[in-house]
């Protein structure tokens, strides 16, 4: 169940009442709990996830080989090679903020908002005070998953940004490529998604024109 309460509007004298969805994973776990401290041996193969450890089943490259029969060597090293670069290309993926697919399995993305609050968890704690109880506490804890999604949000719109200029831009692009770099050429897309529309000012261009 979502957390809610009822308020009043000023304004308009009504009673409105407003709610707070489950938040995911860690979001929603008991503010207070902390994580359990296990012995060295027991970490192993274990993951703190939504408040508890799950254990965790570690699949590495052999363990898919090796359920393959009949193969030689030059063929073991080829099926090495392209389950390394799928999880590379996963990893990779993951780390730019966009969706892996593996098939068989499903597609993965990583929750923006839950990452969010891990990383702010010292700025989150600072922001509680004694006099909190749980609901003020989870209150904190949404505005900082919502800041998360909004920043994610951001970014997301900003990429799209520049993916479309370059691809309008994309002759000025590759010539930047072949000649300063492609860094260089990153940096010119980026300034493209700076520039602001200005529209035309009779006016301002007479005054232009006469200044020369």
């Amino acid at each position: 169940m979502g957390l809610s309460f009822n308020f009043k509007d000023k304004h308009k004298s009504k009673e409105y009442k407003r709610e707070w969805r489950r938040l995911p994973n860690k979001a929603m776990s008991k503010i207070d709990t902390e994580k359990p401290k296990l012995d060295a041996s027991q970490y192993e193969n274990k993951i703190w996830y939504d408040g508890k450890y799950w254990d965790v089943n570690v699949l590495e490259e052999r363990d898919i080989i090796n359920q393959i029969n009949d193969i030689t060597e030059e063929e073991r090293k080829k099926l090495t090679s392209i389950v390394f670069n799928a999880e590379l290309f996963c990893k990779e993926t993951l780390l730019n903020e966009c969706v892996a697919h593996l098939p068989y399995v499903g597609t993965f993305k990583i929750n923006a908002g839950k990452r969010y609050l891990e990383k702010h968890a010292e700025e989150i704690k600072q922001h509680y005070t004694p006099e909190m109880n749980n609901r003020d506490r989870l209150k904190v804890r949404i505005d900082f998953y919502k800041q998360g999604w909004r920043e994610f949000s951001a970014r997301q719109n900003e990429k799209s940004k520049e993916d479309h200029f370059r691809k309008m831009f994309k002759k000025e692009y590759d010539e930047c490529c072949k000649v300063m770099g492609k860094s260089y050429a990153e940096h010119f897309i980026h300034s493209m998604t700076l520039l602001e529309f200005i529209p035309f000012d009779q006016d301002f261009e007479d005054a232009f024109q006469n200044a020369k």
